[in-house]
């Protein structure tokens, strides 16, 4: 039928399919294989690692730890079929490197809906989406290619509502605190790769959230 909106798993659109299965992951692929490229041609003595403005971008896979007994557990909601909460994330940072060892960064977590399937015996999904803030203090130990370090602060979390025919559970905020780790491998003066994992503490009635993934930072000349 001409104008039909093609639907996949959880009724998201072919476009919102395709994007997580299968374009993310070349991202991945992609960022990884210019980021080897470019370590392998770095100089011998590379220059000193990052101080000023960065910024830069991580892909990778993130899991909101939702389940079916989280929402049987609030009025009006009295069955779940099955719950996605895990898929590919993205997170977007801007920092400011002190010196070699410590840096200030906020960053943006961009995550994927969590699905609720048959709410209630109902035939469709419905869903709520996180949106994440944190500021970290990061502190690094350089050695020569490679930088390790770890990261500490607090994020703000925004969730959306879930609403069925006779029951909703309405928007909510939570502060939580924010820890981290990984390694930053050089690539030029101005480039380097990095592989990380964050963890978000469990708040209130807001779940763990865990991200891990690969990316680039570019600092300002």
């Amino acid at each position: 039928m001409i104008g039909k909106t093609v639907m996949t798993r959880y009724n998201q659109p072919k476009g919102v399919y395709i994007m997580r299965k299968i374009v993310v992951p070349g991202i991945l692929a992609l960022l990884f294989l210019c980021g080897a490229a470019s370590a392998a041609n770095a100089p011998a003595n590379p220059m000193l690692w990052f101080s000023g403005i960065y910024f830069g971008g991580i892909a990778g896979y993130a899991d909101q730890n939702y389940d079916r007994n989280w929402l049987t557990n609030k009025p009006g909601f009295r069955s779940v079929a099955e719950v996605e909460s895990n898929d590919y994330a993205g997170r977007i940072f801007l920092g400011y490197a002190f010196n070699d060892y410590y840096s200030l960064e906020a960053g943006y977590l961009l995550l994927q809906r969590v699905n609720f399937q048959a709410i209630n015996g109902a035939s469709d999904s419905q869903g709520m989406e996180q949106t994440v803030i944190d500021f970290t203090g990061k502190l690094t130990l350089p050695m020569h290619y490679i930088g390790l370090f770890v990261k500490a602060g607090g994020a703000y979390i925004h969730r959306t509502q879930i609403k069925i025919t006779n029951a909703v559970y309405r928007t909510n905020n939570k502060y939580t605190p924010v820890i981290g780790g990984g390694l930053d491998v050089y690539a030029s003066n101005n480039v380097t790769v990095i592989a990380e994992c964050d963890l978000y503490a469990k708040t209130g009635d807001f779940r763990k959230l865990a991200f891990a993934g690969v990316g680039i930072a570019y600092q300002f000349s």
